[in-house]
């Protein structure tokens, strides 16, 4: 929605120059080709930059003093020796945060919302097959939190199977840049419940009580806004620098034809 505002204003700033020039007699087309190639820069910098992995990598490793204080954005991000590292799940005490070992980790084919969302009714008609003149009418939730074939997937992250040494498996909420073997970022535990749970029933290996999530969904939720601040201060940044250096470019080149 941003971008579409800042897009907005600019071709408006763009429109109001060629009028302007077009009443003076003449229009600098190199000028009004800056200036949309800046607007395309901008945008794309805006839809491609992903601020909640920035923010999670700026942050750092997770710390002894984030852990006892109010830290509000902990899982995601990498651990130090402060967060216990956990082989298994079963037969033991569980901290609130950790990190796992895993031996391998693949996708289950499931995707989950990055954020909540509430539910969306969803009103349909169905007509009777014997008789086309009764219809009834069937009400359900079109939310979609969790799917297999999600409208956007920008706006969701893969539900993993992940298997640890000891042979137990677990499902995992992460991004994919997370999902490889090796020691996890810092996680916490939730109870299965729908279709969570209904995704572990199909494999008896899998844990019944739990699954992990490796990704802030409560802090993407919370903190969307200050992250769309983020995104557009690095597409401003990133448009600044693109005509910074266009701008050097065409300096050097004119003052090589002026020689």
């Amino acid at each position: 929605m941003m971008t579409a505002v800042v897009v907005i204003a600019v071709l408006a700033v763009v429109a109001r120059v060629i009028i302007n020039r077009q009443q003076k007699g003449g229009i600098n087309w190199l000028k009004i080709g800056s200036l949309l190639g800046l607007a395309v820069v901008f945008v794309v910098s805006m839809l491609t930059f992903d601020a909640y992995r920035a923010e999670t990598w700026l942050l750092g490793p997770v710390s002894s003093d984030d852990l006892k204080g109010s830290a509000t954005h902990i899982v995601g991000r990498e651990a130090s020796d402060a967060v216990p590292t956990l082989d298994g799940l079963e037969g033991r005490v569980v901290p609130m945060y950790f990190v796992l070992t895993a031996d391998s980790v693949a996708p289950t084919g499931y995707w989950r919302k990055r954020r909540d969302e509430q539910s969306i009714p969803d009103r349909q008609e169905l007509v009777s097959q014997s008789d086309s003149s009764r219809t009834a009418v069937k009400r359900t939730l079109r939310g979609f939190g969790i799917t297999r074939t999600p409208d956007n997937e920008d706006d969701y992250v893969r539900i993993y199977r992940l298997a640890m040494p000891g042979g137990a498996k677990v499902l995992a909420l992460m991004t994919d840049y997370d999902a490889h073997a090796g020691v996890t970022p810092v996680g916490t535990t939730a109870p299965l419940e729908g279709k969570m749970a209904q995704i572990a029933a199909k494999d008896t290996t899998l844990n019944q009580n739990v699954y992990v999530s490796f990704y802030d969904r409560g802090h993407y939720t919370h903190g969307r806004y200050l992250l769309m601040v983020y995104s557009a201060l690095f597409s401003i940044l990133a448009t600044a620098i693109v005509g910074l250096v266009g701008f050097a470019i065409y300096r050097l080149a004119r003052k090589k034809r002026t020689e």
